[in-house]
């Protein structure tokens, strides 16, 4: 018998409120959860600041910043049989389930220092409320179908069609496992999601271009390595590995083609103005440090 999940409707309904980015990377892992038949309750997506508020005055949370109000966000929880378990993501099956979410570049809450938020999956695409919605409340009902095993196998076909990842992280990973055995990392899934795997493995790339211990830890002696890289440079290798991460960082370099030119250069401009860095351009020590954050 196909497994469907016990809220599955109501999940759908809920997962349908997110911001469009969101909300491919969501269905992925649900569709993900069906296949593994990992049975959870899609509690909350988006919220309105007024309940926001609610939340903050009563200690459900500590901010008004919350990625749940600009659909970045959405709250699960396990299930058995129609019993919410609340205190159930020890179990094996969850972890795998917030491993498989962290892979697809959501945070989780659990992790978090101090305020633990375990049902929570916030995803920042490009930063707080910059996902769009032009699809919000659309119904993922993934057509109408006669059985559930259609109903599963829709879900299925409709994130590969629809939520195959970004190919330019897919031209990024592709990039970065040309050196799997040089910088020390298993390969990595071309799935164009941009997920902690990606960003230790070009962590790992770097430090094998830099000449420092690979352990995929961008600290003081990566930073004290890294080259100053600007227009008209030779090293290809090294302009494409910022080219990936500025795309990692959500912004366009128009494209990985190893030419550090003008289009980079505008790039490098803005990645380096959103973090407070000067805007000159050129990427240094400081740079790679924002990319590897």
């Amino acid at each position: 018998m196909t497994f469907i999940p016990t809220y599955h409707e109501r999940n759908l309904k809920n997962l349908a409120q997110l911001g469009d980015n969101t909300k491919m990377a969501a269905i992925t892992w649900y569709a993900w959860l069906i296949a593994n038949e990992i049975d959870v309750l899609i509690h909350e997506t988006i919220r309105t600041l007024t309940t926001q508020k609610g939340y903050l005055a009563s200690g459900k949370s500590q901010t008004l910043k919350s990625y749940h109000i600009v659909g970045q966000a959405l709250d699960f929880v396990p299930v058995d049989g129609k019993e919410t378990l609340w205190d159930g993501y020890g179990k094996s099956d969850i972890k795998r389930a917030i491993a498989k979410a962290k892979e697809l570049g959501f945070k989780w809450g659990g992790d978090w220092s101090g305020f633990i938020d375990k049902p929570h999956l916030e995803f920042h695409y490009k930063g707080y409320g910059t996902d769009t919605f032009k699809t919000k409340g659309a119904t993922i009902s993934l057509a109408v179908t006669e059985s559930i095993k259609e109903e599963v196998a829709a879900v299925k076909d409709v994130v590969k069609v629809e939520t195959d990842g970004d190919a330019n992280i897919k031209k990024l990973q592709t990039f970065l496992n040309g050196y799997t055995k040089k910088a020390s990392f298993t390969k990595l899934v071309v799935d164009g999601y941009k997920g902690p795997k990606t960003k230790t493995a070009a962590i790992r790339v770097f430090q094998y271009f830099s000449n420092v211990t690979i352990d995929g830890v961008f600290g003081k002696k990566s930073k004290a390595a890294a080259p100053t890289v600007k227009k008209g440079t030779t090293w290809s290798k090294w302009t494409r590995l910022i080219q990936g991460m500025l795309y990692y960082n959500g912004f366009n370099p128009q494209g990985i083609d190893g030419v550090f030119g003008n289009d980079t250069v505008a790039a490098v401009k803005a990645f380096q103005k959103a973090n407070g860095l000067v805007a000159d351009g050129v990427v240094g020590p400081a740079t790679f440090a924002k990319f590897f954050e």
